[in-house]
């Protein structure tokens, strides 16, 4: 007897929006926010927040067609069976009351039922979600509003006649003190605020590490460890940067070199700092990062493409190498860039200039934070998609909301703020749900201004 199949279906019920905004809110990558439902003798199985054990037919909730289906194998056990364990389970551990957005949810009830009907489990992936997210900072400090949701993707109870105590909470709710109507701004009031920006135009955040184009250590350390001609080119190199007015351009293979000899784990570490630090002089060049823009291996972006690994160091150098592309309206276009291309990642410039620039801001050590925001502020300053602007802001209102930020740092971190609040209103919704107090931040009239202007933007 072959038995009925089973099959666990999976919901991104974020739609896309944990990938992209889950390292500024929580500095690691979170794939999505899963919902699933339980397939088998025709119906999809599931647990809710309203209405306790629920079905309907497969693919049949608000949530449409499931982002993966898993095969969990064949059940040889009947229909009727399955009904009574279900009907067990609703007067028991899943009735509606129970449920719970992290500890006891869709993905709790979905495990269980694959194993009673299977022995297997559904994957790791979506039931060590939530230990990752209340592993972090951030997922401690919204607990109390997760304490409060609940997901309801719609169907109807399996058993009506027993549920109870249902949360009133809808599929995407938020607790009622952090929840928010949403207005479209005025044409008018948008223009005004537009204008407002302008009044708050830091100038772009360059780093200059000139002491690199005066020593000569790296290249005695170098000798030992490279080709001569791979030198000979990092020669070339020093030789452009410390020129006043080179007649010449730096070309593919002055990138190459400098990228390979970052890549040598022979190289001690403060020689990996020097080859960064050329490169931060050297995207302040515009034929250089046309260069770049043209060159479709991106050695420089596959640089930056991973954290995972990387020292407080080399971590600050990345900052300030896409801090100094952001500079400039080419280097900015270049690092912003939604294009995918073969870097062995599905990562765009645009996706690792964001991520970096989070990572740089949830750092503990001060001074990488301060890259960040430097990062963070020359973003500010050009058209940026809006989910860079919500990834970015929410790692700066992380930031804002500890009790010893610098005033510098603030007013950089608020304007940028600011100006992400007029590419989306999702980052003033952010402001609000955080909690973010501009009041203690009104220490001098100019800091007083860009949060009372903040304050406008929240409040629209």
């Amino acid at each position: 007897m072959e038995g009925y199949p089973v099959k666990v279906y999976i919901y991104d019920i974020s739609k896309g929006l944990a990938r992209s905004m889950s390292y500024g809110f929580l500095g690691r990558q979170i794939d999505g926010i899963w919902h699933t439902g339980i397939v088998v003798y025709g119906e999809e199985y599931f647990f809710g927040g309203m209405g306790g054990i629920e079905s309907c037919p497969p693919c049949g909730t608000v949530l449409g067609p499931p982002d993966q289906i898993y095969d969990l194998g064949a059940t040889q056990i009947p229909k009727e069976v399955f009904m009574e364990y279900l009907r067990e389970l609703s007067n028991t551990t899943f009735r509606g009351e129970c449920y719970h957005l992290l500890d006891h949810n869709c993905n709790t009830f979905s495990n269980e039922i694959a194993q009673f009907l299977t022995g297997n489990s559904i994957p790791s992936k979506i039931t060590s979600l939530p230990a990752d997210v209340l592993s972090t900072p951030f997922g401690a400090m919204i607990r109390p509003f997760i304490d409060a949701m609940s997901v309801s993707p719609g169907g109807h109870s399996v058993f009506p006649q027993q549920t109870q105590g249902a949360s009133p909470a809808a599929a995407t709710s938020q607790p009622s003190s952090a929840k928010k109507e949403v207005e479209k701004t005025p044409k008018a009031a948008s223009e005004k605020s537009k204008s407002s920006a302008e009044d708050y135009d830091l100038l772009p955040v360059v780093y200059k590490e000139s002491k690199v184009l005066n020593g000569s250590r790296w290249q005695t350390v170098l000798e030992d460890r490279v080709t001569k001609h791979e030198l000979d080119t990092i020669n070339e190199v020093h030789e452009f940067l410390s020129a006043s007015n080179p007649q010449w351009a730096l070309g593919r293979n002055h990138m190459d070199a400098l990228c390979k000899i970052i890549n040598k784990e022979e190289v001690p570490e403060e020689v990996h700092v020097m080859m960064y630090q050329l490169l931060q002089l050297a995207v302040l060049n515009e034929e250089f990062v046309n260069m770049m823009a043209h060159y479709n291996n991106h050695p420089m972006m596959k640089l930056a493409s991973s954290h995972e690994g990387m020292s407080k160091q080399i971590l600050s150098e990345v900052g300030k190498l896409l801090t100094n592309c952001s500079s400039t309206r080419n280097g900015s276009s270049y690092i912003l860039s939604t294009e995918h291309h073969p870097l062995g990642s599905p990562l765009s410039n645009c996706k690792i200039t964001s991520q970096t620039c989070a990572a740089c801001l949830l750092h503990e050590d001060r001074d990488i934070q301060g890259v960040g925001a430097a990062l963070a502020s020359n973003l500010a300053k050009h058209s940026i998609p809006e989910d860079v602007a919500v990834e970015v802001g929410s790692a700066l209102l992380q930031c804002l909301l500890t009790d010893d930020t610098s005033d510098d740092f603030a007013y950089q971190a608020l304007v940028s703020l600011y100006r992400f609040t007029l590419i989306t209103q999702e980052v003033a919704d952010l402001c609000a749900v955080m909690g973010l107090d501009l009041q203690k931040y009104k220490k001098s009239d100019k800091l007083s201004n860009i949060c009372n202007q903040l304050q406008l933007r929240i409040s629209s």
